[in-house]
């Protein structure tokens, strides 16, 4: 889905300084970051009941997690060398 919608976003995005590979790093992490919820991922799925974890503690950690790679994506894609 990521893939299909990274082609629509390229057409229509014109900033002036941004590079198409940095709109597909944005992409491409923000589509795999779903740590926020346990039906997020099917990981997160099976270890919610063994582990015994709440719905809670997902949103806990997991957003702290994703606002972690939310700032080193946008670090990387602003220093992402021109080649």
């Amino acid at each position: 889905a990521t893939v299909v919608l990274f082609y629509s976003v390229l057409r229509s995005v014109d900033v002036p300084g941004l590079r198409s590979s940095q709109i597909m790093l944005c992409m491409m992490l923000g589509a795999s970051a779903a740590f926020a919820t346990p039906i997020g991922y099917q990981t997160n799925l099976m270890v919610l009941a063994r582990g015994d974890y709440r719905f809670g503690d997902f949103c806990l950690l997991g957003g702290l997690l994703m606002i972690c790679t939310g700032i080193v994506t946008a670090l990387l894609t602003w220093l992402l060398p021109i080649t």
